[in-house]
């Protein structure tokens, strides 16, 4: 809470004074640290974990690669792909759709692209990164040309309003 709150110095005190710390814990610390804007805190904090041996899981992931993401870590998000994929964690599609989004905000949009097309599922949040990847890396005509594919798909996007308009899908 503490941390959602933007109180994150409460919440590693309070994480400190933990006798005992689950993957729970583990993951609100680092989602913590990202959402208020520490990625190397995060980082540090993922790295403490994997030391402590607790067990990672999908929040574990989906929580550390926007890190990643925000700090354009390619390599630490390459390691953590690893992870991912000798632990399993691939089929899920919002870690996939993270790790998408990592390899395109760090550049790799060649990466992302290929993932994505793995993807067995997509949702919207899949589409979203795809989309702003492309367009955070100049390719504005697939970014257009992937959101027609999205509605194709009958995915549809999740935002109702833009400038005051009212969109229909």
């Amino acid at each position: 809470m503490y941390a959602k709150c933007g109180s994150i110095e409460k919440a590693r005190e309070l994480f400190d004074r933990m006798s005992q710390r689950d993957v729970i814990s583990w993951n609100a610390m680092i989602a913590g640290y990202v959402q208020n804007g520490f990625v190397e805190k995060a980082l540090e904090t993922f790295k403490q974990m994997q030391l402590a041996g607790v067990k990672r899981n999908y929040a574990t992931f989906a929580s550390i690669l926007p890190a990643c993401a925000q700090k354009g870590a390619l390599e630490h998000g390459m390691d953590i792909h690893r992870s991912i994929t000798e632990g399993g964690f691939l089929s899920d599609v919002v870690v996939a759709s993270a790790l998408v989004d990592m390899y395109a905000k760090c550049g790799s949009i060649h990466k992302a692209c290929q993932l994505f097309d793995k993807m067995p599922q997509k949702n919207v949040i899949s589409w979203n990164a795809m989309i702003a990847g492309y367009a955070q890396n100049g390719f504005c005509e697939d970014a257009l040309k992937i959101f027609e594919l999205m509605k194709n798909y009958g995915t549809y996007p999740d935002i109702k309003w833009a400038g005051g308009v009212r969109l229909k899908w």
